[in-house]
């Protein structure tokens, strides 16, 4: 469990790959965006927490003003990162794919796709 936990961030890109899999064999539009913005996001937490990597350093020294310097001591640790971004995950992407009928999940996460994508372009 201690591997998966430290490597989460690189078993995301075999994660990415299924999805982009995924969403060049299905038909329907929606499930199709759905899994390729799953992809994507699977692809960013691999570029936040792995190569080239930076975002915990920035989280904690940065944001959190903390000067520890044993990575381990910090409050974000690979578990709790790995925990809130895989959570986000299925709570903003994969009930969307899993409840397709409800609305308003569809436009959330179409949503937050439309704003990681636009704040990644600047």
């Amino acid at each position: 469990m201690k591997k998966f936990v430290n490597n989460w961030q690189n078993i995301s890109v075999l994660f990415a790959l299924i999805a982009a899999i995924a969403a060049f064999v299905v038909d329907d539009l929606v499930t199709k965006l759905l899994l390729a913005s799953i992809a994507v996001l699977f692809l960013h937490f691999f570029e936040e927490f792995g190569f080239p990597g930076g975002f915990p350093w920035m989280g904690v020294k940065v944001l959190l003003g903390s000067r520890e310097k044993d990575s381990t001591k910090w409050n974000c640790n690979n578990l709790n990162s790995m925990f809130g971004n895989r959570g986000f995950l299925v709570l903003v992407y994969f009930l969307p794919l899993v409840l397709p009928d409800v609305h308003f999940l569809l436009l959330e996460a179409m949503i937050f796709s439309l704003l990681e994508f636009s704040c990644s372009c600047r």
